[in-house]
């Protein structure tokens, strides 16, 4: 359940978490991060609480798991006594269960025939946006638990420069990361390809770091920030992006330098008395030979 909140994870994806989907902290600090594989296959990635953290690597020292054993990274987090991966209605179960126990613990905040359990999350939302929206996941997490209804309601704030003041106020963290989200949206055009997408994050990204802003976590985690922040573009297809733009690169310091070498050798043959046509089919021998034969012909 720990676990289940510290990441807002669905059901599944908490049924699906391997022991490689973990980045347990380092002993010199930092935060542990936990990868979510969603609907359709997309990966995010959450940061845990260090009571979730270490809650986790317990739970892994009592299955003898070592975290960092590469033979245990596609072992599943969270079993059940007959199988090595839990099921959603496993899940549902043990949810409905710690209700009835914080019923038992805290009568007072419980309502006599229904309780509504809230969570809250943050969207990229604009100025035009409401301050919040609320969903009710009612399809996906609704049972009753001895004579009392349990459901699940999301709030999600919008986390943007013009909204929600009072929430950015109160939290260093939303407030850069509203500013950062302002200035992802001054790169990018208006009905823009996904190329030019991932161009305007990897643009306000260098300003970030450049303005000191998280230098590390952006240098560290460009392209998940990247996956997240632009909905066509994965991380493996932000990758191959920018390969070819490398390779193109390469392409063009090599026509370049090819260019450069080609006057140099035109330099040479130049007041030899060829012709024009001449001077051309020289310029298209490899350039060694060119040179033996400029030197040659000296």
């Amino acid at each position: 359940m720990n676990a289940l909140c510290s990441t807002g994870a669905r059901a599944e994806e908490i049924c699906d978490l391997a022991v490689g989907d973990i980045s347990f902290a380092s002993k010199g600090g930092g935060r542990t991060h936990v990868r979510l594989m969603g609907k359709g296959g997309k990966q995010r990635t959450a940061a845990i609480p260090e009571k979730c953290s270490a809650m986790l690597k317990r739970h892994l020292e009592t299955r003898d798991i070592d975290p960092e054993d590469p033979a245990s990274m596609g072992i599943h987090v969270f079993p059940t006594q007959t199988r090595n991966r839990m099921s959603i209605a496993c899940v549902e179960e043990i949810a409905g269960k710690s209700v009835l126990r914080a019923k038992e613990s805290h009568p007072g905040l419980f309502r006599r025939d229904s309780n509504t359990p809230r969570f809250i999350c943050f969207y990229n939302g604009t100025a035009s946006a409401p301050d919040y929206v609320e969903h009710r996941l009612n399809g996906c997490f609704k049972s009753r638990v001895g004579g009392m209804s349990a459901e699940l309601v999301v709030r999600a704030y919008s986390i943007c420069e013009e909204r929600n003041d009072g929430f950015l106020s109160r939290s260093r963290n939303l407030r850069a990361y509203s500013v950062f989200v302002a200035k992802t949206r001054e790169f990018i055009p208006q009905n823009p390809t996904p190329k030019e997408k991932v161009a305007g994050v990897s643009k306000a990204i260098g300003c970030y770091i450049q303005d000191s802003r998280c230098p590390e976590y952006f240098s560290r985690r460009k392209a998940e920030v990247i996956d997240m922040m632009v909905d066509e573009i994965t991380t493996e297809q932000y990758i191959e992006l920018q390969i070819r733009s490398l390779k193109r690169e390469a392409r063009k310091q090599a026509e370049e330098v090819h260019k450069k070498d080609k006057e140099a050798v035109a330099g040479k043959i130049a007041g030899k008395g060829y012709a024009p046509k001449e001077i051309d089919d020289l310029l298209d021998i490899p350039l060694v030979q060119a040179l033996k034969l400029s030197a040659k012909e000296s």
